[in-house]
């Protein structure tokens, strides 16, 4: 494995896998529609509607946000004045506790 090629195409694979782990988290049937760490605090993103998994679209969209510098500001004050995340405002979607 010391080849750079070898090196270099396990690095790429990773950034990807990364990348797309980080966009759709919430929504990876394999792991229970919910990223490791709220499966590990048994939370999980819902409709708020219906109280269904949130669409892949739906987690898509609030993990884009999370990847907008300014808009975090923006998302960390909301939260801390109303107590939930701007975007599942927008989204209408809700962080419930699972048993």
């Amino acid at each position: 494995f010391s080849s750079p090629e070898v090196v270099g195409t396990y690095g790429i694979i990773g950034k990807i896998l990364a990348v797309g782990y980080f966009f759709f988290r919430d929504s990876l049937p394999f792991i229970g529609f919910s990223s490791f760490g709220r499966s590990i605090f048994g939370l999980k993103i819902l409709r708020a509607s219906d109280a269904s998994n949130a669409s892949g679209r739906i987690c898509f969209v609030r993990n884009l946000l999370l990847a907008v510098p300014i808009f975090n500001i923006v998302d960390l004050l909301f939260f801390v004045v109303k107590g939930r995340r701007l975007t599942d405002e927008w989204l209408g979607t809700d962080v419930v506790a699972v048993k």
